[in-house]
């Protein structure tokens, strides 16, 4: 039989806050991952370890894969290519300029 983990629990062993726990939980995101709480009888909510731990692997895996929720709530994504405000535009081109 598994063992159920309570919200606490879970947020603790992925090592994040319990309101992000819960924001990935209410947002869905769990559930894309293979997280499916069972609700008990008093309306709280329990997740098997085994699926809490899966998903710890998969973000220990290769950090924060595409997709996968992080600690703010938000997926990781492809890093934009843009250059930094500070850094002089490597073309030389400045438009902003000629307004």
């Amino acid at each position: 039989m598994s063992e159920y983990l309570t919200s606490s629990q879970a947020a603790r062993l992925l090592g994040v806050s319990r309101s992000t726990f819960l924001n990935w939980q209410s947002s869905g995101k769990l559930a894309e991952y293979g997280v499916h709480p069972i609700q008990t009888l008093g309306g709280q909510y329990r997740y098997r370890r085994d699926e809490i731990e899966e998903l710890l692997r998969m973000l220990t895996a290769g950090g924060h894969p595409e997709g996968v929720p992080r600690s703010n709530g938000r997926p990781a994504g492809p890093v934009p290519d843009e250059p930094d405000p500070g850094e002089p535009d490597p073309e030389g081109d400045d438009a902003a300029d000629s307004l």
